[in-house]
C-alpha cells in the first residue's frame, strides 16, 4: 500500500474515533500504547489467523474512548525484533508510519498477512504447571484470542489459489447535492481494477455474491450499493440507430449477472445509488470497501480503495477522487 493510501486510511479512523464513531474493522487493531511484545505476538497471530490472510492495520496512540495518547518513545526497529522472535517459522512483514495529528503523533503499522497459518509460542511452555505444549495456533474471536479450533484449522487451511490479485488504477466517488424538496441524495462510484487471476486458472465473479460498503468519519456506513464489473467496451451504431457494445478484451468477458477472468486485465466497476436524505458531506477521505466472493472461493475478497476529497466541476456536485484520478 502507498504511505499516502495508509496515511488517508489513518486520517479516516482516527476521525471516526473522535467523532465517537465505532472503527467497525475487524482487521484494524487500536492500541493506547506499546503492548509487550510477547503478548503483541499472540494478538497479532489470532488477529491475523482469523482475518483469513489480509492486512492487519495497528494504530498505536489513538484509544476508542480517550481519543489520542501521548507515547513512550519506543524504536520499532527494537520492538518487532522481539515480536517477530515469538513466531515459530514466519512472522508478518510490517509497514509503518508515523502519521502527526494536532493531539502527537499515531503510529500506524499495516502487517502482511499473507502468509498463513501463525503459530506463537505457548507463554506459559516451560513454567511450573505450564504443561508439554510449546507453541500454539491463536484465533481472534471477537475481541479475544483463544486456541484455534479443529473447524478454525480446517477453515484456515483452504487454499487461497482461488482469490485474484486486484490493483486499483483510478476511482471516484461524486454525489449530486438534492435541489429543492428532493429528500434523496443520488451517488456515482467509478472505480477502474487490474484483475490477476490464479496461473492457468478461471475465476467467475457472480454479483450477487458482491456488495460495496462506503465508509465516512461523518456519517454511519452505506450498504447494499449495487456492484457490477465489466471488461473494457467501445460501442458502434448499427443500421438502426442502436450502439452495440463490443469487448474490449482477450481475457475477460462480461454479463450482466457475472464477470468471467481468463487472464490479466482490466475490469469496470460503475455503480448509481442513492441516499435517504440529504448529505452535505462525507469528509475529506471516504473508504471504499469492496467484498468479492469468487466462484468455489472459500473466502471472501476484500478490495480496500481510498479517495480524497477534491473539487468538482459542478457546484451542485461533492466529489471524492483516488490518487490517479479517472
Amino acid at each position: 500500500m502507498r504511505p499516502s493510501e495508509l496515511e488517508a486510511w489513518v486520517i479516516s479512523i482516527t476521525e471516526r474515533v473522535l467523532a465517537g464513531k465505532p472503527h467497525e474493522d475487524a482487521r484494524v487493531e487500536l492500541k493506547a500504547e506499546w503492548p509487550e511484545p510477547d503478548k503483541a505476538a499472540r494478538q497479532l497471530a489470532g488477529q491475523a489467523n482469523s482475518a483469513g490472510g489480509e492486512p492487519i492495520l495497528w494504530l498505536i496512540g489513538l484509544d476508542e474512548r480517550a481519543g489520542i495518547q501521548q507515547l513512550l518513545r519506543t524504536n520499532l526497529a527494537t520492538w518487532y525484533p522481539q515480536v517477530s522472535a515469538e513466531f515459530n517459522g514466519i512472522a508478518p512483514g510490517v509497514q509503518d508510519l508515523v502519521v502527526p495529528t494536532q493531539k502527537g503523533p499515531i503510529v500506524a503499522l499495516l502487517f502482511d498477512a499473507s502468509r498463513i497459518p501463525y503459530v506463537v509460542r505457548n507463554l506459559v511452555h516451560g513454567q511450573l504447571s505450564g504443561g508439554p505444549v510449546a507453541f500454539e495456533v491463536p484465533w481472534r474471536e471477537g475481541t479475544a484470542v483463544r486456541t484455534a479450533t479443529r473447524a478454525d484449522l480446517i477453515r484456515l487451511l483452504m487454499p487461497l489459489q482461488s482469490l485474484p490479485e486486484v490493483e486499483t488504477l483510478e476511482g471516484a466517488l461524486r454525489l449530486s447535492v438534492p435541489l429543492g424538496q428532493d429528500r434523496k441524495t443520488s451517488g456515482m462510484l467509478h472505480v477502474k481494477f487490474y484483475f490477476v487471476p490464479p496461473y492457468l486458472q478461471r475465476v467467475v465473479i457472480p454479483f450477487h455474491r458482491c456488495n460495496i460498503c462506503i465508509q465516512s468519519p461523518l456519517h454511519s456506513e452505506f450498504r447494499d450499493i449495487p456492484l457490477a464489473l465489466r471488461p473494457p467496451q467501445s460501442y458502434t451504431a448499427s443500421s438502426n440507430s442502436f450502439l452495440n457494445p463490443k469487448t474490449n478484451s482477450v481475457t475477460m468477458e462480461g454479463t450482466a449477472t457475472e464477470i468471467v477472468i481468463d487472464g490479466p486485465g482490466v475490469a469496470y466497476l460503475n455503480s448509481q445509488f442513492e441516499f435517504d436524505g440529504q448529505i452535505l458531506d462525507l469528509g475529506e477521505d471516504v473508504r471504499v470497501v469492496m467484498t468479492l466472493r469468487p466462484v468455489h472461493a472459500s473466502l471472501d475478497l476484500k478490495v480496500d480503495v481510498i479517495l480524497t476529497k477534491s473539487a468538482p466541476d459542478n457546484p451542485n456536485q461533492l466529489l471524492w477522487k483516488h490518487p490517479n484520478a479517472i
